[in-house]
């Protein structure tokens, strides 16, 4: 039996880092206030359906500069957090070249391509953008936009 892998988005990945960190914080860190500690809690739920994560080294960039991660002292529970998920999941590699080369690169940007690109390994996707989940599905991969998840979890 293959093994069902996902990956998450730079959006996801900011939440699922801090979520994992202090709960709390949630409401109150301007990167992810959007969402609540439930929210937070179905995006463990659902990553949990699959056996692993598995992360590209685009979004674990971007989640990286965007956690700031520089000389925060404050912020040593998020620095353990990322470490870890950076030492511990299956990071898979997409070649700029490639990415860069499919249709949906100017609307996605090339992080997104990459993980656009994850799809055609049979990796699937949980996205808060869209425009990348959109075109997940218009490819045929096993994608799902979180803000349906949502919806449909929590009954907003």
């Amino acid at each position: 039996m293959p093994t069902r892998e996902v990956t998450i988005d730079t959006n996801l990945l900011l939440l699922m880092v801090i979520g994992l960190a202090n709960p709390g914080q949630i409401d109150t860190h301007k990167r992810v206030q959007a969402y609540s500690q439930e929210a937070f809690n179905l995006l463990v739920e659902k990553i949990n359906n699959y056996n692993d994560l598995v992360l590209s080294p685009n979004t674990l960039t971007e989640t990286s500069n965007l956690l700031d991660l520089k000389g925060a002292s404050h912020q040593a529970r998020i620095v353990e957090i990322f470490r870890e998920l950076a030492r511990h999941k299956r990071e898979v590699y997409i070649e700029s070249r490639s990415a860069s080369e499919i249709a949906e690169f100017p609307r996605l940007g090339l992080a997104d391509s990459c993980l656009l690109e994850l799809g055609k390994q049979g990796i699937a996707l949980i996205s808060s953008d869209y425009k990348l989940y959109l075109a997940a599905q218009q490819a045929g991969y096993e994608s799902y936009n979180f803000a349906h998840i949502i919806e449909n979890e929590l009954e907003l």
